[in-house]
């Protein structure tokens, strides 16, 4: 096996363009999960029930342009139960700010969740 020492400005050529393609492969994820964000917004239809009989809780981000502090609270209607609200500093896509806090939030409401007595109908 040869091992061959590939001159500096070739190796920083090639390294601009993989950070360019993983740049580029992040926007086509981003894309595609703004397309399935919008065909769930554009085809779902809400039908009124009666309210759930287990609690909720509503995540959003403090600065989505697209979803309000209203709707979030709105949430509240469709159960008998508790209903918890959490805002994180982000806009529609908060998830993806890891200092946000939401990871470990997420985490203990699952773990809370696991301890709610489940009822049967």
């Amino acid at each position: 096996m040869r091992c061959r020492i590939v001159p500096r400005n070739m190796a920083i050529t090639v390294f601009r363009g993989f950070l360019s393609l993983v740049s580029q492969l992040e926007e086509m994820s981003f894309s595609i999960k703004s397309r399935a964000d919008l065909e769930i917004d554009d085809t779902y239809e809400y039908y009124s029930e009666e309210p759930l009989s287990c609690p909720i809780t509503v995540y959003g981000g403090l600065q989505d342009r697209d979803i309000s502090l209203e709707s979030l609270r709105a949430w509240e209607e469709q159960t008998s139960a508790d209903c918890k609200l959490r805002t994180f500093p982000g806009d529609h896509f908060f998830i993806h700010n890891p200092g946000a806090g939401f990871v470990e939030a997420f985490r203990g409401d699952v773990l809370s969740t696991l301890r709610y007595p489940v009822r049967t109908v």
